[in-house]
C-alpha cells in the first residue's frame, strides 16, 4: 500500500482545517472550527486514548461497496448531497461511507492501519486538535485496498469532493492507477483557499459556472482536461402559497445564527417565513415559532417567495438556478441588521 497517499491526503485536510479556524476567528484550533459540540470532545478523546482499537468500533468502519458489473465507472458517496447527485447512476458501482455493510478488520488491513498511524503522529505532531482525524484512516485504508486490487477493471472514479482529505486520496489513487477522475461540484467554493497539495490530474469537472470551473482548473488542480458547466437546480414548489413571504436558509455560524434569530423575531406578522435548517443543525430550531412560520423538513420542495436570505448558500444558488424570480440577500455581504431590514422593507414597499 501506497501510504504517502493517505498521509498527503490528511495533511490537506490538516491545512483546510487550520484555514477555517482561522476564518472563523478561534482563538484554538478545533477539529470542526464551526461547532462546538459536546461530541466533539468526546470524539478528540477517543482518538487520544483508543487509537490500537479504532478500527474495530464499526461506526468509524463504515464502507459499503457495491459492484454490479466489472470494466465499470465508480461513484463515491460521502453525504447526503452526493447521493443526491449521484442518484441517476443508479446501475453503477458505489463506494459509500454514509452506511457500512458487515463487520470487516482483516491482519493486512489492521497491519497497515498501525503503519498508517505512525505516520500520521509522526507528521502531525503536537497537533492534538487535529487528532480525531484518526478515525477516518481506516475506510482509507479499507478503499485503498480495494481499488488497488481492482483497478484493471475500474475506468473511472466520480466524486462531489473539492479540496478535503477525499478529494486528494482519489486523486493521488486514480494518478496512480491510471483511472479516470471526474469531479461534480456540490456547492459553492471558497475562493481564498489555497490547497497545500493540488489534486494531480482530473478528466472532467461539472462546475457551476465558470468563475468556479476557474478555480477548480487554476486552484485546486494541477492538470484539468475539461470543465463542464452543469448550473445547479433544486426542487421548487409550484405555486406562491402567500402574499408576502420570506427563505431563510439556515446556517451552523453563531454569529448569522444570531442574526437569523433577530429577523424571525422582528419581522411583521403579515410575512411568512419558511426556514430551512442546516443539515448539521437541525436540533437548534427551538426558537424558530411564531404563527405565521413554517419549519421546512430535509426532503420539503422549497417554497416560491419573495425574498430568499442566506448565508453564502448552496442551496441559495440552487434556488436560483431554477430561474426564479426573488430577491437574495446574503447575510456574508450585508451582516447589519438595520441594513437587513432596510432591504426587506424596501421589497415589501
Amino acid at each position: 500500500m501506497n501510504d504517502a497517499i493517505i498521509i498527503k491526503a490528511i495533511y490537506n485536510e490538516y491545512n483546510l482545517y487550520k484555514y477555517h479556524n482561522k476564518k472563523k476567528g478561534n482563538l484554538i484550533n478545533k477539529f470542526r472550527p464551526y461547532s462546538n459540540k459536546v461530541t466533539d470532545y468526546l470524539l478528540l478523546v477517543l482518538s487520544f486514548f483508543f487509537v490500537p482499537i479504532v478500527p474495530f468500533i464499526p461506526f468509524f468502519n463504515k464502507v459499503s461497496i457495491s459492484t454490479s458489473s466489472y470494466d465499470c465507472n465508480m461513484y463515491f458517496i460521502c453525504s447526503e448531497k452526493s447521493k443526491i447527485i449521484f442518484s441517476k447512476n443508479t446501475k453503477s458501482n458505489f463506494i459509500d461511507i454514509t452506511r457500512g455493510d458487515k463487520y470487516h478488520v482483516t491482519l493486512k488491513g489492521y497491519l497497515n492501519y498501525l503503519k498508517v498511524i505512525y505516520l500520521f503522529f509522526y507528521t502531525i505532531r503536537l497537533k492534538i486538535w487535529f487528532y480525531p482525524s484518526v478515525t477516518l484512516l481506516y475506510q482509507m485504508i479499507r478503499i485503498y485496498g480495494y481499488l488497488s486490487e481492482n483497478k484493471g477493471s475500474i475506468k473511472e472514479i466520480n466524486i462531489t469532493n473539492h479540496y478535503d482529505r477525499w478529494a486528494i486520496f482519489f486523486g493521488e489513487i486514480a494518478n496512480e492507477f491510471d483511472i479516470k477522475l471526474n469531479i461534480y461540484q456540490h456547492g459553492i467554493l471558497d475562493c481564498d483557499y489555497k490547497p497545500f497539495y493540488k489534486i494531480p490530474k482530473v478528466n472532467n469537472v461539472y462546475a457551476y459556472d465558470e468563475l468556479s470551473g476557474n478555480i477548480f482548473s487554476c486552484d485546486l488542480i494541477l492538470d484539468c482536461n475539461k470543465v463542464i458547466i452543469k448550473k445547479p437546480t433544486v426542487g421548487v414548489a409550484e405555486v406562491k402559497q402567500h402574499k408576502k413571504s420570506v427563505l431563510i436558509i439556515g446556517t451552523v455560524d453563531v454569529t448569522y445564527l444570531t442574526i437569523e434569530k433577530k429577523i424571525i423575531s422582528n419581522l411583521g406578522a403579515d410575512i411568512f417565513i419558511y426556514y430551512k435548517p442546516h443539515p448539521l443543525n437541525h436540533n437548534d430550531c427551538f426558537f424558530l415559532y411564531r404563527d405565521t412560520f413554517q419549519l421546512l423538513g430535509k426532503n420539503e420542495l422549497l417554497p416560491l417567495v419573495d425574498i430568499v436570505i442566506h448565508t453564502n448558500s448552496t442551496l441559495a444558488l440552487e434556488y436560483s438556478g431554477n430561474d426564479i424570480y426573488a430577491d437574495y440577500i446574503d447575510l456574508y455581504q450585508t451582516n447589519n441588521i438595520q441594513d437587513v431590514f432596510n432591504k426587506i422593507n424596501k421589497v415589501f414597499l
